[in-house]
């Protein structure tokens, strides 16, 4: 095994995703750029040509002095795009960079290509379990914030579960729920570490006096940071499991059986 799997601590599995990401750099930012990047770039420049002020933070009221019809353009360019990031661009990316890193740090070379078609046909499980998790942790939101936030971290995993283990729906969440269970705190920080990197990304991009070469620049560093997420998410989901179940006992074990039996294969996932 390239790489140690094992339940780890929060630096450890950030080490840990940032070695990935960069041992596997260009499989990854691949996957990033077959449709997350173009979209993103896609949607930025659409609503660049009609209204750049907007990219400029001015007020989308000043955009509805210009006229009715061009606030609408921009209005529908905007709900086409979201749903084609949000049900099929985001998805697809996720699940394609999840099981490319599994694969990877499970020692089970892959392609950008084949991970692409092996969760074509996870999209639909994958979008009815997220929706499924996200109307719950709507529920627990609108009775109280902190019921929210638990659900949500509860199903932390729900992606990684229908991913890399191809559960779905209720079996899904309460898998992620059960790996989930003394990981709450690591999953919530480990979230907030990311978002901070995220913004402060952003912030950065945004300084670019120049739009046109500031959306190429925050789309481009959207898609690396993606895969740095996905990668840290994986470590993570395997430290859990590690935990849980000694899934690391499981991966030496065949490991020393593939050196005392050649071509033997490293276990699934599973």
């Amino acid at each position: 095994m390239r790489y140690v799997v094992k339940a780890m601590a929060l630096g450890e599995v950030l080490d840990q995703a940032v070695v990935l990401t960069k041992d596997h750099f260009k499989m990854l930012f691949g996957i990033s750029c077959f449709l997350l990047v173009p979209l993103n770039l896609a949607h930025q420049f659409s609503i660049y040509a009609i209204a750049p002020g907007m990219l400029r933070g001015e007020n989308p009221e000043q955009l509805a002095n210009e006229g009715l019809g061009k606030l609408l353009l921009v209005l529908g360019i905007n709900l086409v795009f979201v749903l084609l990031l949000v049900f099929v661009a985001m998805p697809l990316t996720n699940a394609a960079l999840i099981r490319a890193v599994a694969s990877e740090y499970l020692d089970r070379p892959t392609t950008a290509w084949r991970t692409f078609r092996e969760t074509l046909g996870l999209l639909l499980p994958l979008i009815g379990t997220s929706l499924l998790a996200g109307l719950i942790v709507f529920a627990g939101s609108l009775a109280c914030l902190i019921p929210g936030i638990y659900f949500a971290l509860c199903y932390y995993l729900t992606t990684h579960t229908v991913v890399i283990e191809e559960r779905a729906g209720w079996d899904a969440l309460t898998r992620s729920h059960q790996l989930m269970k003394g990981n709450m705190v690591a999953a919530f920080v480990l979230g907030l570490l990311l978002g901070v990197i995220g913004v402060f990304a952003q912030l950065m991009g945004n300084m670019i006096p120049i739009i046109p070469i500031a959306i190429v620049v925050n789309s481009l560093v959207q898609g690396v940071l993606v895969a740095l997420g996905a990668a840290a998410a994986v470590v993570f989901y395997f430290s859990c499991r590690c935990k849980h179940e000694d899934f690391d006992l499981t991966i030496l074990a065949s490991a020393v059986a593939q050196e005392e039996t050649p071509g033997a294969q490293v276990p699934a996932a599973q």
